[in-house]
């Protein structure tokens, strides 16, 4: 049985997530960028700019102090990627990888893009991967 995948619904707006820098030193907050980007497989882009910027807190990214402090989990930094290119994945203060399974739609492994998000279960608990 294969695994199935979502596909979020985006819409385009324009792009801004500026490039590291790694001669400059800022805070946590200062690093996250707050405006959207364009295209799908932009949430991976979006994504990869807080690549070793932040810190796995469980239940973090649930406010904007954790966001402003680099403190996700694994679901709050999916919902704040997509976020990022205004794909709507329900109230961040809520969100889990239960949520997030509940959004978008199923496609066949054949049809999977770019950003598609992939949940599987474990003999402990289910979990995600971008």
């Amino acid at each position: 049985m294969e695994n199935p995948v979502t596909h979020p619904v985006t819409q385009p707006v324009t792009p801004s997530i500026p490039k590291p820098n790694p001669t400059q030193v800022t805070s946590p907050a200062e690093q996250i960028p707050t405006t959207p980007v364009t295209s799908h497989s932009s949430v991976l882009e979006a994504g990869s700019t807080l690549i070793g910027r932040t810190v796995y807190k469980i239940g973090g990214g649930r406010t904007k102090t954790d966001i402003n402090n680099g403190l996700f989990d694994c679901s709050s930094f999916v919902h704040w990627a997509y976020a990022q290119i205004v794909v709507d994945l329900g109230n961040r203060g809520w969100v889990s990888t239960e949520t997030l399974k509940n959004k978008g739609r199923a496609v066949a492994v054949s049809d999977m893009q770019p950003g598609d998000l992939v949940f599987f279960d474990t003999y402990t608990c289910g979990h995600l991967r971008r």
